[in-house]
């Protein structure tokens, strides 16, 4: 497990302590964010800010599992506990909020669309250097 921070900083298997402090420092703005991933297509992850609260979505494997929370902004209290949840392995993390689809032209998809572009294309780096380098 991974928790990824906006600020570019990184925590392998973070505590319950850790996942609190990252999400409630995190400053606003376009590029606010938190992302815990079990790997490049499994995670939950979030934009937004404790003040203006958060759009929160997930991901289980692929681009039609991808879902986002339904009635954001959510809240950091329960935005926190779903990340929680989620690092623990406790599956009820899903029914704490409402979920749907989440499609390219819905609230909150611009800025964590772009945090997904970015994993993609990290991973599509990795992936070229890796055969460039094994070949």
């Amino acid at each position: 497990m991974k928790l990824e921070i906006s600020n570019a900083s990184e925590v392998i298997n973070p505590s319950a302590a850790q996942i609190a402090d990252a999400l409630a420092n995190l400053p606003g703005g376009n590029e606010s964010f938190a992302i815990l991933s079990i790997d490049p297509q499994t995670y939950v992850q979030v934009a937004g800010s404790p003040v203006d609260g958060f759009t929160l979505e997930y991901r289980d494997g692929s681009e039609e599992k991808h879902f986002e929370a339904i009635g954001s902004p959510i809240d950091l209290r329960l935005v926190t506990s779903v990340f929680q949840k989620y690092a623990a392995g406790d599956a009820s993390w899903q029914s704490l909020v409402s979920w749907q689809p989440w499609t390219a032209g819905s609230l909150g998809s611009t800025s964590l669309s772009r945090i997904t572009l970015f994993i993609v294309g990290v991973v599509v780096l990795i992936g070229g250097l890796y055969l460039a380098f094994a070949a």
